[in-house]
């Protein structure tokens, strides 16, 4: 398996180095091997990305079952699940697993949806959208193409996977096929490419000699963004990532020794909390290995361990986060 896969796929504790506060304080001494996990939503389509809006109800992007049943849901405060875009480009990838929808973008009542397979970006207006209403549908959107912009620089292919806004109100695009971002000026529309992460040598016999980043999360915070790193195939343990890059582009190692890397989130006080999808063993994926890690730049802690399959969080509260598992189509509660 690649990374052109990845479709398949396709935190925070403080940690304040001072004398009075330290990690121990904010664990509770709970046990990270024994999730603390409710399920909130079910009978979900293979889920891709969490986002929240003002409301407090969850956007999810789900990759559907490879028939071209891609869909946006929208999930209430209860739990209950609402189809809200319909009819999304769904294929089944050459490892047979559903591709398509990647993450999204909640915005004063707008997505953004980045659709890996066909290379688009759409937008959907969803401020006057009421859970229950008729489904809009995916044809009728406003979309950008992005995809044929990146092979047209060059990459061999594109897989857009998530987004986020940086300077001036760009969007910054990572895409994990290119293994790199891409740049959306905020005014004009027009694209460059920002960055491109290199290859890093594989430790393992199996595989290529060198492997690729393929990056996945981004966020932006105090003038520099932090991205989480997958790698591609063999998935080497300790392999995977997070770089800082700053707003001029210069690309700098965070904090390495991460397996597979799907998201990143910054908790309070302004430390990244990341995702490990899993750990992938002789069989494949193996159930029960993505963790919630909190990164400090030099240390890792293990703040939720035992999940399966997650391909994306999002926070709320101090201790919980809402986490996905894409093979079961389920959204669960974590607390950690």
């Amino acid at each position: 398996m690649k990374k052109s896969t990845f479709p398949l796929l396709a935190f925070l504790l403080a940690f304040v180095l001072s004398s009075c506060e330290h990690l121990s304080d904010y664990l509770d001494d709970r046990d990270p091997s024994k999730p603390d996990v409710k399920e909130f939503a079910t009978g979900l389509s293979t889920p891709i990305g969490l986002e929240m809006d003002k409301y407090h109800r969850l956007w999810v992007t789900e990759a559907g079952t490879g028939m071209n049943d891609g869909e946006v849901s929208v999930i209430t405060q209860n739990g209950k699940v609402y189809t809200a875009i319909e009819g999304f480009p769904s294929v089944i990838g050459p490892e047979g697993d559903p591709a398509g929808l990647n993450h999204l973008l909640y915005e004063d009542g707008s997505l953004w949806i980045l659709h890996g397979i066909s290379g688009r970006l759409y937008k959907a207006n969803v401020a006057n959208f009421v859970p229950g209403d008729i489904p809009i549908q995916a044809s009728d959107l406003t979309y950008y193409e992005i995809g044929d912009f990146v092979t047209g620089q060059g990459f061999e292919e594109s897989n857009m996977y998530k987004l986020t806004r940086g300077p001036e109100g760009d969007l910054f695009i990572v895409d994990a096929g290119a293994n790199s971002i891409i740049r959306r000026d905020a005014e004009t529309g027009d694209l460059s490419v920002f960055v491109t992460f290199d290859k890093i040598k594989n430790p393992t016999p199996v595989g290529p000699e060198f492997i690729d980043p393929v990056p996945t999360g981004i966020v932006y915070e105090e003038g520099r963004f932090l991205v989480t790193t997958l790698t591609g195939f063999p998935f080497p343990e300790g392999q995977a990532r997070i770089y800082e890059v700053s707003a001029a582009g210069d690309v700098s190692l965070y904090q390495e020794g991460f397996t597979t890397l799907v998201d990143i989130e910054m908790g309070m006080p302004g430390l990244p909390l990341v995702l490990q999808y899993a750990a992938s063993g002789e069989a494949g994926w193996m159930p029960g290995t993505g963790k919630i890690i909190q990164a400090t730049g030099d240390e890792a802690s293990v703040l939720r361990s035992g999940l399966s399959f997650a391909s994306d969080m999002e926070l709320v509260g101090a201790r919980n986060a809402y986490v996905t598992n894409l093979a079961e189509g389920k959204v669960l509660k974590v607390k950690y």
